[in-house]
């Protein structure tokens, strides 16, 4: 806190010493006289008894447990069989295939930690810690979802030689990401023709869609989906893609350089004030070396194999989401850019395109997205249609209809797709404050009437949420206590679906 404080207001730390100390008294004296009060009663572990540790080693030899994607709070007991079995075919081992994502390295491991630290060291001054001095590994969840299931590849990177790079890069991508939002935010006021078409979560969508369902507008929307995407980038065009992006953003801050402090970077137009600040000071060229750096050492293992990815991002660094969302906009304004030369019209009608990374959706676009989609992207991505038709679709956990020339949005769980009972929300049960509960499920009645346009739809939706609330342990007064607060609160909102507090207390208690 004292470090953030300083650096905020520009004051030095030796000025919250006498804070510090009077602070750390307080604590002391509270804790000497918890000391003297309490009781502590010395217990002994379950897993420290015969029986159950050799229950869990037979466990262990014959499963791995893993969480399951779109459900955390679940696990998978997987055998370790066909764990280790989808690992090999993920990785091409018994491939003689010469195109893989992954290539096996016959390297000594001590020996690339080793060339990682000096090289860090003397290219970008990052000292690596022992704590930090290994590579990262890889492991798949299940899609249960998906049918057949299918799998998610990560490679863990929370601690490995390279983290400290990634979260530096991830640092500038994610400026630099702002910068272009920006700028094309500005192009979109003045031209009336959006080039950017990436979002951070449904809200641009669903006020889209409501302003086109208020006009009677509602013609058509199509969704698609980038199979494998990060898998499927070429390092070559990743590159030049990336290196093209960094020259456009600091061409809009000449003669500057980038500062990173405390996870953040911004532009320093004044350097040698910031120099001697032990901050990081970056310019253009070791934006493009710690980049190209950072693709060119994707190396992870596997039990005692060495792999390193050669097509593709790491799902699970850090700058992985940035890097494909610059990848992706990069040739999208490029098409934008040459479709306006030769037709305005049809430039307009991508007013209705937006894309959350690997998902994508076109409403009221007459097909031109779908037809020009091999002109759009590179030849190496797969963007497949996901839905049936143009009236009915699904995207960013919303069900989309068409509906009397109108939107018909309702809220969709990719959960409810799943074949069996899975935890959701807390349980007031839980080892944390009781308030937290109640919170979480108001917060999610909430989501629900901000994604839904129909009434029907809302209380079918939020009462199984009611009753899942009471199934994990809601109390009636506290609930009915926090329902009111949450209408009060957000009055505008929930008079859409009920016409005074009574009908909202009455329709969702049901009692």
């Amino acid at each position: 806190m004292i470090k953030r404080w300083s650096s905020k207001y520009s004051v030095n730390v030796k000025h919250f010493d006498s804070w510090q100390h009077a602070l750390f008294n307080i604590l002391d004296s509270k804790i000497s006289m918890l000391n003297n009060s309490l009781t502590i009663k010395q217990c002994s572990s379950s897993f420290d008894k015969k029986n159950i540790r050799s229950c869990l080693k037979d466990l262990h030899s014959k499963y791995v447990i893993t969480p399951i994607d779109k459900a955390a709070s679940n696990v998978a007991f997987i055998c370790k069989r066909f764990y280790a079995q989808i690992l090999v075919n993920e990785l091409g081992i018994s491939s003689n295939n010469s195109d893989l994502t992954y290539k096996k390295i016959n390297q000594n491991k001590e020996k690339i930690i080793v060339k990682h630290k000096k090289d860090l060291k003397k290219l970008f001054n990052i000292d690596i810690g022992d704590d930090m001095s290994v590579l990262p590994s890889m492991h798949w969840t299940p899609k249960m979802h998906k049918e057949p299931s299918k799998s998610r590849f990560i490679v863990a990177a929370a601690r490995c030689t390279t983290k400290e790079l990634a979260k530096d890069i991830t640092s500038i991508l994610k400026m630099f990401y702002r910068q272009i939002e920006n700028y094309n935010r500005k192009m979109h006021f003045f031209s009336y023709i959006k080039n950017f078409w990436v979002v951070k979560n449904k809200d641009p969508v669903i006020e889209a869609l409501n302003k086109l369902s208020n006009r009677n507008h509602a013609k058509s929307v199509a969704t698609f989906d980038f199979s494998t995407l990060y898998t499927k980038i070429p390092h070559n065009k990743l590159k030049l893609v990336l290196n093209e992006i960094t020259d456009f953003c600091f061409k809009g801050c000449i003669n500057s350089m980038i500062w990173i402090n405390n996870g953040g970077a911004r532009w320093c137009h004044t350097p040698n004030s910031k120099a001697n600040c032990g901050k990081k000071l970056l310019d253009k060229d070791n934006v493009k070396k710690a980049i190209t750096y950072l693709l060119d050492n994707c190396f992870f293992t596997v039990g005692k194999d060495i792999f390193k990815q050669v097509i593709g991002i790491p799902m699970g660094t850090d700058p992985a989401p940035f890097m494909a969302n610059l990848f992706l906009y990069y040739y999208e304004n490029k098409f934008m850019k040459e479709l306006i030369k030769t037709d305005k019209r049809a430039a307009r009608k991508f007013g209705y395109v937006w894309r959350y990374i690997d998902d994508l959706s076109a409403v009221n676009n007459e097909n031109i997205f779908e037809n020009n989609i091999p002109n759009i992207y590179p030849p190496e991505l797969e963007l497949k249609k996901e839905n049936t038709g143009y009236l009915s679709a699904t995207f960013l956990d919303i069900d989309i209809t068409i509906v009397d020339n109108k939107f018909s949005l309702k809220l969709y769980d990719k959960r409810d797709d799943f074949g069996f009972s899975i935890v959701r929300m807390p349980y007031v049960s839980n080892n944390m404050p009781s308030t937290i509960f109640y919170s979480s499920f108001c917060s999610e009645l909430l989501r629900i009437a901000r994604c839904t346009t129909g009434k029907d739809d809302y209380l079918k939706s939020s009462c199984l949420l009611m009753d899942r609330m009471f199934a994990q342990g809601a109390e009636i007064s506290r609930t009915r206590a926090s329902l009111i607060r949450l209408y009060r609160k957000h009055q505008l909102t929930f008079e859409i679906f009920f016409d005074s507090l009574n009908s909202f207390l009455t329709q969702l208690l049901r009692f």
